[in-house]
């Protein structure tokens, strides 16, 4: 599942000899929230700045208790071929079947979800 963002800055993150291990994107959604991806491929999507792209983001891990120091969205997860998701009519963010399991998630049921870091896998368009 693919959510389309617009690409606000691009800033390397490791480096070493000149060289760019990773990125800190900081994205908008289409309700205009800003959030910030890791891209550790690294793709370098400054040359998409300030375009529209679809991407998939993946969550380093997810929780279901209030935690003020993760980013939260309200949705719900879903699954999809094998697949676990968080969904919400902005974003949709693939999730572990562990944290799914640990969490005791229902699916299709609407809820407030934390989030980990949240990192680029794929760039689908730009």
């Amino acid at each position: 599942m693919i959510t389309k963002v617009l690409i606000k800055k691009v800033e390397k993150g490791a480096v070493y000899n000149d060289l760019v291990y990773d990125y800190w994107v900081t994205c908008c959604l289409q309700d205009n929230s800003e959030i910030i991806l890791f891209d550790s491929k690294p793709l370098d999507l400054s040359n998409l700045l300030n375009q529209y792209v679809e991407i998939t983001i993946r969550a380093l891990f997810f929780e279901q208790r209030a935690n003020k120091d993760l980013r939260s969205f309200q949705g719900k997860i879903v699954k999809k071929e094998n697949v676990y998701f968080f969904t919400s009519e902005y974003i949709n963010i693939e999730v572990r079947k562990e944290d799914v399991l640990d969490n005791k998630t229902e699916l299709e049921v609407e809820d407030i979800f934390y989030f980990g870091r949240l990192d680029i896998i794929n760039v689908c368009s730009g």
